[in-house]
């Protein structure tokens, strides 16, 4: 339902209905790689599977462009606000996430009161874009992200994921605050916030914040998630484990433990391939020559999310060796494509993964990472069995499903309702 700004509807009588069909403005894509603007995309994605009307919008014309390619469909439009202008100046200030987070809000806020619509309910990936979309839509829902909330702890959490040197971890710790005074703000003009997991809800909701549990949504890859990975398997025995992120040598992804952990495999006999799929692969280089020769490594380098999906139909196992993670789609996007996961005992990983989508290790070190992916790699598991409890917990017709009793303001928490979060 879509009518002229100014016009608020009582949500009441809008959502009336047992599948009520909803006007849903999702923003803002930036036109980067990262998991904050996939979440835009995948939002819109189940918001159509579910038969809502969706809006997305993205910054610029060609960000526009791209998501008409990707995203757009019969019930997805998309739209874009101005390119943000370039400057060296600007470009130094966007590293601030308050600043930048400012620019975009104020580009959505002039985008939206030039088109003059209004929405059922807006779906924000950046909280702090809340007080932009307040006036054009009858119901606020914003994506919440960092655990834990609160500003010692983001800054402390970001000082020690990024290897705690000075003076580079120091200027993370900064970045850290200003995302918390943007997650304040959203926070407070929103009318819901949805957390990843039960651990940030609950802290939330400790906080007097309305808050509820429904993890993002995710696409299975297109190919079948048995017959691709029974072909590929056909040449040869080894058993591929794969390490994916946009930057290897991110002190917080961890990738040189992830490698120690492989080669204590393969010195126990396991025949392996290493996997490495992102940039920075050379600073790992003495850690990988490090490795036996038994173990064949494959640098893909960076490579787009389809080819992404591709490989990880091919892989046994997705090897995720980060110290923290704000959620990790590509964890989500493996076990929709039957790939079980191993990971270290860290937030979120310690609530998303359980039999059969994969293991946390017992603690932080090399040996019960190795241990970890030995149980996964001996013990096997059907591939379609763990895309089917992916898709239950994590797919976008469920997730979508969830979405809608949560725009419509009748959701129930998995706080309240745990098996609601379970896989069975």
């Amino acid at each position: 339902m879509v009518s002229a700004p100014g016009r608020a509807i009582p949500l009441s009588f809008q959502m009336s209905t047992e599948d009520p069909h909803l006007s849903v403005l999702v923003a803002l894509h930036s036109g980067s790689f990262s998991g904050i603007d996939t979440y835009a995309e995948q939002i819109a994605a189940a918001a159509a599977t579910a038969n809502h009307e969706v809006t997305l919008v993205g910054v610029g014309e060609v960000v526009r462009a791209e998501l008409q390619r990707k995203a757009a469909g019969p019930r997805v439009r998309v739209a874009a606000t101005r390119s943000l202008p370039h400057s060296a100046v600007l470009s130094a200030a966007r590293r601030m996430p308050t600043l930048a987070v400012a620019e975009m809000r104020s580009e959505l806020a002039r985008t939206l009161r030039e088109r003059g619509e209004w929405f059922d309910v807006a779906h924000l990936n950046h909280p702090a874009l809340a007080p932009a979309v307040r006036p054009f839509a009858a119901r606020v829902v914003v994506g919440a992200w960092f655990y834990p909330h609160s500003p010692g702890g983001r800054m402390v959490e970001s000082w020690r994921h990024t290897g705690g040197r000075f003076p580079r971890s120091a200027g993370y710790a900064v970045k850290g605050l200003s995302h918390y005074w943007n997650d304040r703000l959203g926070y407070s003009a929103s009318d819901c916030i949805v957390a990843p997991t039960e651990m940030l809800a609950g802290q939330l909701k400790s906080l007097g914040l309305n808050a509820v549990v429904c993890p993002p949504p995710s696409q299975p890859p297109a190919t079948s998630a048995g017959q691709h990975h029974a072909r590929a398997r056909r040449s040869h025995d080894r058993r591929r484990i794969t390490i994916i992120c946009g930057d290897l040598s991110h002190p917080r992804k961890n990738v040189r433990a992830g490698i120690q952990a492989v080669r204590r495999l393969a010195t126990a006999g396991f025949a392996l391939e290493l996997e490495l799929i992102g940039r920075g692969e050379r600073s790992l280089s003495d850690v990988i020559h490090a490795l036996p020769a038994s173990v064949d490594v494959l640098a893909r380098g960076p490579l787009p999310r389809e080819a992404i999906h591709d490989r990880l139909l091919e892989s046994d196992v997705l090897l995720m060796p980060s110290l923290y993670e704000e959620w990790g789609y590509v964890v989500t996007e493996a076990l929709l494509a039957g790939t079980a996961v191993v990971a270290f005992p860290v937030y979120p990983f310690i609530e998303i993964l359980e039999p059969p989508l994969g293991t946390c290790a017992r603690d932080l070190t090399h040996g019960a990472l190795a241990q970890a992916l030995s149980t996964v790699l001996m013990e096997g598991a059907d591939r379609r069995f763990v895309a089917a409890a992916a898709a239950r917990r994590f797919g976008a017709k469920a997730i979508g499903h969830r979405l809608t009793a949560i725009w419509a303001g009748t959701a129930i928490t998995e706080l309240d309702a745990p098996h609601l979060a379970r896989v069975h």
